[in-house]
């Protein structure tokens, strides 16, 4: 065999494909062969060696071996794979060696080296982690032909301040789950959540919540859920600051009743069921947002139709009604008040009387 020519030329249109779908190293190699003054046709070992330099020089990566290769008409394609180190930086010049297949005998140079052209350059960007030069970094926000990215207007895109702040910016409306989000943040969508079907759109981690800016009296309003319950909450320290602690209005604990400090107003501080016997039949203690047992509640008779019902919390300024589940004449509260008491933070005396005489009575007994 006499081998007159080989031409070996990087394929465009191949090598752009490789590297967008496989995102690997590799590119598409494509040449003609001639035995003679006539196109090569069968099979053939073929050997691709790199150089940094048309003569001489170093020889870059392993060589790549394409033995059994089928040629018609001369013309061969393969994929060549010097590793992603190999176009790190300078001209690169493939040289290239044939021998019949199964031959016993070395390859054979064909001609001069080739010089890869710019494209192959591209596998590089697979695993580059930092420009080499990109003195001018800085300004590539003005770029002149930055006023679109992948046929997208850039107005459309969000800008990420990283590592810096950590910050998302856009000016428009971003939507996740959502193709046409008509406000500034919608979120739609998500895996199924409770036999209700609900989709979990938004998670968050315990003790973490949402907030709003102040409000023009200076105070922030907040949702947050901690051990214990969801807790709506005030406060005047912006987000990032612990200087204050938040005021928590209003409290749905962990077993759903809900619970207000005594300061409050707007919700019950207490209901509680009295037998006859002075046994706490039924409770609910609004502050704590207890409701089992007898809430901290506790009832003592002293006398025939008087009973001291003694409370954790204070409760003279505020309202209480009681009422007696007895009927007959004359059933029902002779009177209900408040007295200090040492052992207890209050105690209300109720004095309850069945037909004309002081008789102990189940009774209702609201606190608000």
């Amino acid at each position: 065999m006499k081998v007159k020519r080989i031409t070996g030329v990087p394929v465009l249109l191949l090598l752009v494909c490789a590297l967008s779908i496989g995102q690997t190293t590799a590119f598409n190699f494509q040449g003609r062969l001639n035995d003679g003054s006539s196109p090569a046709n069968g099979r053939y070992d073929l050997q691709f060696k790199l150089f940094d330099s048309i003569t001489g020089g170093s020889q870059v990566g392993a060589s790549v071996d394409r033995p059994n290769l089928l040629l018609i008409n001369g013309v061969f394609s393969t994929t060549l794979d010097f590793g992603s180190s190999a176009f790190t930086a300078g001209d690169r010049f493939v040289e290239i060696s044939v021998r019949p297949n199964g031959s016993p005998n070395a390859h054979v140079v064909l001609g001069a080296r080739q010089q890869i052209m710019s494209v192959p350059f591209a596998v590089r960007s697979a695993n580059a982690t930092q420009a080499d030069n990109a003195t001018n970094a800085q300004n590539a926000q003005l770029a002149s032909d930055a006023s679109s990215l992948g046929g997208v207007s850039a107005s459309n895109y969000a800008r990420l301040n990283f590592p810096n702040t950590g910050n998302l910016q856009t000016s428009g409306n971003a939507g996740f789950g959502s193709v046409a989000p008509n406000t500034r943040l919608t979120l739609s969508g998500g895996p199924l959540w409770t036999s209700s079907q609900w989709t979990a759109s938004l998670n968050m981690q315990n003790a973490s919540a949402l907030g709003w800016e102040a409000n023009s009296s200076g105070q922030r309003f907040g949702i947050g859920q901690a051990t214990g319950g969801l807790h709506f909450f005030r406060t005047i320290s912006g987000f990032g600051s612990t200087l204050t602690p938040p005021n928590v209005d209003l409290r749905i604990t962990d077993n759903g009743d809900i619970a207000q400090p005594l300061e409050r107003n707007g919700a019950v501080k207490a209901m509680v069921a009295i037998t006859a016997g002075g046994v706490v039949a039924r409770c609910y203690n609004g502050v704590s947002g207890s409701s089992s047992g007898n809430c901290d509640i506790s009832v003592t008779q002293n006398s025939a139709g008087v009973v001291y019902v003694n409370f954790p919390f204070q409760i003279t300024n505020r309202f209480w009604l009681v009422t007696t589940d007895a009927s007959g004449q004359q059933a029902g509260v002779l009177t209900a008040s408040v007295v200090p008491h040492a052992a207890v933070n209050s105690r209300l005396i109720v004095i309850t009387k069945h037909d004309g005489s002081l008789e102990y009575l189940p009774f209702h007994l609201f606190v608000f």
